[in-house]
């Protein structure tokens, strides 16, 4: 989820980005999809960005890559990774 005064961080437009994460590069843009979740007098817009392999209670953070334009690097914290062993 890519929330609206974050948009201006990535690329504007269909042209896309590159997103690394954990030795691979993909190409990557930011999509949205209507929705009504406030009510059907209140429609807006949600803004993501596909990334596979995500779950619930995951921290990612987007940087950009200061060494390669279009670039930005993913790191992604597991909440399981958190709770360690003793969970």
């Amino acid at each position: 989820m890519v929330l609206k005064d974050h948009l201006s961080f990535f690329p504007i437009g269909h042209s896309g980005f590159e997103l690394s994460h954990s030795g691979s590069t993909k190409k990557r843009e930011v999509e949205s999809r209507p929705c009504t979740c406030r009510g059907a007098d209140k429609p807006h817009r949600h803004y993501f960005v596909r990334c596979e392999g995500l779950k619930a209670g995951d921290t990612v953070t987007i940087r950009k890559d200061v060494r390669k334009a279009n670039r930005y690097l993913m790191q992604v914290r597991s909440i399981v990774a958190q709770q360690g062993f003793c969970g």
